[in-house]
């Protein structure tokens, strides 16, 4: 059992270091103006165009209900073997992990539901689904990690015989998050770069289709020297990736990013554009788990400062902001769970003011919320 749990540890440890289609008929035109207004799509009513959707949900395992373009594939014997098994594994992940974890959320954060307009996560790789459950009422959500944006699968064409391994290559990538509720960066590496699936892309759309989100659009992007989401005229998604979304009976256009990129203080150009980014965007809420407690160290010290700056609220485990950069005047602290120690190869980040302030004043939590468990939370309000 240690053996195991050192393995796990040291994997952990990669994670701070490493770091066409239809839908033309419809486009959202974006002013690159520079307030704070306009640094989104503005919100329009739109009607469902069904072309990513179709494919996400072959990826997610999910019957489609309009038949669709992959028919043929969701007819297959390998289809249904895929869906029996996703559905046990995705029903057991939203019972054990999501439902309590969504039910806290709306209690504990009532008062960000209607306020929070951006989301912000960083390290979070394709971690959509805690951020969607911690927050469903956004109208963006911006994920940012060393794993590559990758590529919209192709299924046009696909073979009987190629199914198996894509849908294994699916079940792979997604199995630690179910599983443990975060992703490790090691495993990620080669669950992201095979012949079958590419990047975060194919994993954001397993999650958002199971999450009932009817996938509209989806688009390269990247943030611009003046801190705006910028269009790529190319079809490759090289630094970043917007899937456009609409919620089950609505009509209104959200965004889902996605943006692979070293946020450590080594990458100057990336610090000045992002910096100028969250400059721009109102009312943040701001999510940090299982983060390698990256902002606890030097190396990270310029993100740990702009997301101070830009959120309103943040809601982290122990591997986010240390405590003792809130200061007093400025937040308010709320304590969740339990605290004893991180995972033994992180003890140098054990935060004694933290420990004592959860043992003084936590209120209980019975989900698990990254490494520990038992788990902390500390939601810290801008006052």
């Amino acid at each position: 059992m240690k053996i195991g749990k050192y393995l796990l540890v040291i994997i952990l440890l990669n994670s701070c270091g490493e770091s066409e289609s239809k839908v033309d008929e419809l486009k959202i035109q974006t002013t690159q103006s520079k307030t704070k207004e306009s640094i989104q799509p503005k919100t329009i009513e739109v009607e469902k165009i069904h072309f990513h959707n179709d494919i996400s949900l072959v990826i997610a395992g999910m019957s489609n209900p309009t038949g669709g373009d992959y028919s043929d594939i969701c007819s297959s014997s390998t289809f249904e073997n895929y869906n029996k098994k996703i559905d046990k594994s995705y029903k057991k992940f939203k019972i054990n992990k999501l439902k309590n974890f969504e039910e806290w959320s709306s209690l504990e954060l009532k008062d960000r539901m209607n306020n929070t307009e951006n989301l912000f996560y960083p390290f979070s790789g394709p971690d959509i689904a805690y951020a969607y459950s911690m927050i469903p009422t956004a109208q963006n959500y911006y994920l940012f990690g060393l794993e590559p944006v990758g590529e919209i699968p192709n299924l046009k064409g696909i073979k009987s015989n190629a199914l198996p391994a894509l849908f294994n290559s699916i079940n792979s990538a997604i199995s630690d998050n179910l599983n443990l509720s975060f992703f490790i960066t090691k495993n990620m590496k080669s669950d992201l770069s095979n012949q079958q699936i590419k990047g975060t892309i194919p994993i954001l759309l397993f999650f958002m289709s199971r999450m009932d989100l009817h996938i509209q659009n989806i688009k390269p992007v990247s943030i611009s020297t003046e801190g705006m989401i910028e269009y790529s005229e190319s079809d490759k998604f090289n630094s970043g990736v917007e899937i456009s979304f609409l919620r089950n009976g609505s009509k209104k256009l959200n965004n889902v990013y996605y943006f692979s990129m070293d946020i450590s203080n080594y990458n100057p150009e990336i610090e000045l554009n992002l910096r100028k980014f969250t400059e721009n965007l109102n009312k943040v809420t701001t999510l940090v788990k299982s983060s390698s407690y990256c902002m606890h160290t030097d190396k990270y010290s310029r993100i740990r400062e702009l997301t101070l700056n830009c959120s309103d609220m943040i809601v982290q485990d122990d591997t986010g902001i240390p405590l003792n950069y809130f200061d007093s005047e400025q937040w308010g602290i709320d304590v969740y769970g339990s605290y004893i120690s991180p995972i033994s190869v992180f003890s140098m980040h054990k935060q004694q003011d933290l420990k004592e302030l959860i043992k003084k004043s936590a209120k209980a939590i019975d989900f698990r919320f990254g490494y520990n468990y038992p788990s902390n939370i500390l939601v810290g309000r801008k006052n």
